[in-house]
């Protein structure tokens, strides 16, 4: 037997009912609370990202797009969904916390803990839904700030990297603030709980 069915066999017959149902639920997502929070908190700090280099690639977006003050290249609509994924990211993770909260501070029956499986699997479809609404803007303005010839080859092809038009009252600097800050929130709950 290898270490990892000694671990299985230990948590079936010794541990919780929370334990045992992480072993025998089918997950889709087979990362234990803690490290899903984790994932959550990494999404987060990505989003921290987005405004060096948007502010590294702020002479390629006002020759590209024509935008003059440092505001308006920093409310892009990039930064829009970013800040999406931001929200959404945070959101799941907030109430994958409270898991993880009732998994250490309650006494849960064998339904119970399917139950709270079952929704984290559920959270962490919001996790990655939110993952990638920061991931895909992120990876496409770091490849704008590496790359010109990217940039004037989408162009061409009618891809605007850089659409003005964000929603004016937030721009990078806040969400990638917000993003990171909110990171360590999730970080902090996961060591915490």
């Amino acid at each position: 037997m290898t270490s990892d069915d000694n671990d299985v066999t230990d948590r079936i017959l010794e541990g919780n009912a929370y334990d045992q149902a992480e072993v025998t639920v089918r997950r889709t997502f087979p990362l234990r609370a803690v490290g899903k929070l984790n994932t959550a908190a990494g999404v987060l700090w990505l989003s921290g990202l987005l405004a060096p280099v948007l502010l590294l690639s702020r002479p390629r977006i006002r020759s590209t797009e024509g935008i003059e003050t440092l505001s308006e290249s920093l409310s892009l609509v990039l930064v829009d969904l970013v800040l999406i994924g931001v929200v959404t990211t945070l959101g799941a993770g907030l109430v994958l916390a409270r898991q993880l909260y009732a998994i250490d501070r309650r006494s849960l029956n064998e339904e119970e803990a399917r139950r709270l499986i079952r929704t984290e699997d559920l959270l962490m479809l919001f996790v990655v839904q939110g993952g990638l609404f920061v991931l895909i803007p992120v990876a496409i303005a770091v490849a704008g700030a590496a790359s010109g010839d990217l940039v004037e080859t989408l162009y061409g092809y009618g891809v605007t990297v850089y659409a003005p038009g964000g929603v004016g009252v937030v721009d990078a600097r806040h969400v990638s603030v917000f993003g990171v800050g909110s990171g360590v929130v999730l970080f902090w709950l996961s060591r915490r709980l």
